[in-house]
């Protein structure tokens, strides 16, 4: 299999890796801005709402680094060219946000 056909498979696993962790993010962000209706926390639904919008915007662009990062990728032939597994790039993700 070529580089570039494999650059293209990474590219659509990034599409689907990236729709979950967008999903993941409004249930997040759903869920806590329910608990914030409470009387009295006001504070926590503002708070909820930026948290939202940092990690959402964390995401993306970990997303387009990574997705440059492909770019430049060489695949080995043999054993070796098996692609990097995108949970890692998920779990790295998540440490950066303080999720994981």
């Amino acid at each position: 299999m070529s580089n570039a056909r494999k650059r293209t498979e990474v590219r659509s696993l990034r599409e689907h890796y990236q729709k979950r962790d967008q999903l993941r993010l409004v249930v997040d962000y759903r869920r806590k801005y329910l608990e914030s209706l409470i009387p009295g926390s006001d504070e926590k639904t503002e708070q909820a709402e930026q948290n939202y919008e940092r990690a959402r915007t964390q995401t993306d662009k970990d997303y387009e680094e990574t997705a440059a990062a492909v770019d430049g990728w060489t695949f080995p032939k043999g054993r070796a060219s098996r692609l990097p597994r995108m949970r890692d790039f998920h779990a790295s993700a998540a440490c950066s946000l303080g999720t994981g």
